[in-house]
């Protein structure tokens, strides 16, 4: 009987050990295609970037380099918070280069950005969510 619950525990435990390596790979393919898409956002940002005139590049570029700026992140932790902050900052670029994109009658009110603690409490709102 003891050996047999061996067996059965060696079984399980090899079986285990396959499907943690195999969670181990797919957390490596889902983080690499997430560095190559957010890799690309940024690239298309600058291209963006590249062809305002000089008013709207005065217009957007204070604020975007303040926001970059006051980035607090710890790359070396892969913490996820940092990886939300960033996402977030991102996400609000590229609404903004969506307007600028607009013909200028459509366009609508450059809006300043929201106090720090929104942004905070935007960011624990999305904690529960899952990334893109």
């Amino acid at each position: 009987m003891e050996n047999g619950n061996r067996r059965n525990r060696e079984e399980m435990l090899a079986e285990m050990v396959a499907e943690f390596r195999h969670l181990r790979n797919i957390i490596r393919e889902v983080g690499e295609a997430l560095i190559i898409r957010k890799e690309s956002e940024v690239e298309a940002l600058v291209e963006m970037l590249e062809t305002l005139s000089v008013a709207e590049l005065r217009a957007v570029s204070p604020e975007w380099l303040r926001r970059i700026k006051q980035l607090k992140v710890k790359p070396a932790k892969g913490r996820m918070k940092d990886l939300k902050q960033i996402v977030h900052i991102m996400e609000e670029f590229q609404e903004k280069a969506e307007e600028l994109r607009e013909p200028p009658r459509q366009r609508k009110k450059v809006e300043k950005s929201p106090p720090p603690a929104r942004h905070a409490r935007k960011l624990d709102r999305l904690a529960g969510e899952t990334l893109p």
